[in-house]
């Protein structure tokens, strides 16, 4: 993995938009993602992602083509421009989360 896999490596994430649903989760270099429409019709895929550059990568290349450059990751967000267009997504979770939750007895 290189160092951009490795940033997003277990992070969950949602786009912060009006309209569009894009709930992202990296494992590897995979997304499983949820896409769609808040008033039309939303689909599941798991899709491959590629680093393009340092600081840009390629999300499912033959079908959605969602292009990040400029990525930016920051505490609770990361921005991106996403093909082009000044884009945010919401960190929901880290994998320190994962490792922070308790098994109850």
């Amino acid at each position: 993995m290189n160092s951009m896999q490795n940033e997003l490596d277990g992070l969950r994430i949602s786009i912060i938009h009006d309209e569009i649903i894009e709930d992202l989760g990296f494992l590897g270099d995979q997304v499983v993602a949820t896409l769609g429409s808040k008033t039309g019709p939303v689909c599941d895929p798991i899709l491959d992602y590629e680093v393009t550059s340092e600081n840009s990568i390629l999300i499912d290349k033959e079908q959605f083509n969602i292009a990040w450059e400029e990525i930016n990751v920051e505490e609770d967000v990361i921005s991106v421009l996403r093909n082009g267009i000044p884009t945010i997504y919401k960190i929901v979770s880290k994998p320190e989360d994962e490792k922070k939750k308790r098994n109850l007895p």
